[in-house]
């Protein structure tokens, strides 16, 4: 946990906020081995980054002062997964969120194990820590990613944003993220460990989805999500980068 994720609720004045949940009592007191005075890193979800003074600490509650803040952006990136084993699953919501994702769509896919609708992973209280969890170890991230399950693709397609720039994973695509123009509000949807059928693919297709290939190996779906984060914020920063050395005329 590099950040300390702090509530706006948990707020007491202004700049005074009171932790009573014992995770972040015991990380606090623990593992950061904080005591009255000392600063650590918190992130205020949802709005910023910053630091923060421990004012006193008890077994049932730590109080702190924000010192400095930096407000922070929701992230760009959404994300289109076919439901896949709950490992796979816990892993994504935790480290995309680490390396930044603004909405994650689940949906069951045709050839998704129907069983792992029923997984605890996907019990809201469970993907709120996963989701917090990951925010913690993010250096710069603030905002919580969007999650929804939705019954079909054709119904998680119905729920995306209309962005233009949209890509999915396929064996049969040649093209890479880099063989594309560059985006800033891009659309990424995978499929579950067995993929999408030709059924969903030409759906896919219909809806405007670019395929890409992202590796020349066969990666596990939690893997071909950090390879595809990792390689769209790539392309982000070199759009970045081309704009602001655009001369102005």
């Amino acid at each position: 946990m590099n950040r300390v994720p702090i509530f706006l609720e948990e707020s007491q004045t202004n700049d005074e906020y009171l932790i009573v949940d014992p995770y972040r009592i015991e990380h606090i007191k623990n593992v950061l081995r904080g005591q009255a005075g000392d600063p650590i890193k918190i992130t205020l979800i949802n709005h910023g980054t910053g630091v923060a003074k421990i004012l006193s600490l008890s077994p049932q509650e730590i109080k702190i002062q924000l010192l400095s803040l930096t407000l922070g952006k929701p992230e760009r990136l959404c994300m289109l997964i076919g439901v896949c084993r709950p490992p796979s699953m816990e892993k994504i919501l935790e480290h995309a969120t680490t390396s930044g994702v603004g909405e994650i769509h689940f949906f069951c896919a045709e050839l998704s194990d129907k069983s792992y609708l029923k997984s605890k992973v996907l019990r809201e209280e469970l993907i709120q820590k996963k989701l917090l969890d990951g925010l913690a170890q993010s250096a710069s991230g603030s905002h919580l990613p969007r999650v929804s399950l939705h019954k079909n693709l054709r119904l998680a397609l119905d729920a995306l944003p209309n962005n233009p720039s949209r890509f999915m994973l396929s064996p049969k695509a040649t093209a890479w993220f880099s063989d594309y123009p560059p985006c800033e509000e891009p659309v990424f949807a995978i499929g579950p460990e067995r993929g999408f059928t030709e059924k969903e693919e030409t759906l896919l297709l219909q809806n405007k989805f670019l395929p890409v290939c992202i590796s020349r190996g066969v990666l596990r779906v939690e893997m071909a999500v950090f390879h595809a984060q990792a390689q769209l914020e790539l392309c982000q920063r070199l759009l970045s980068q081309k704009i602001s050395e655009t001369p102005l005329r």
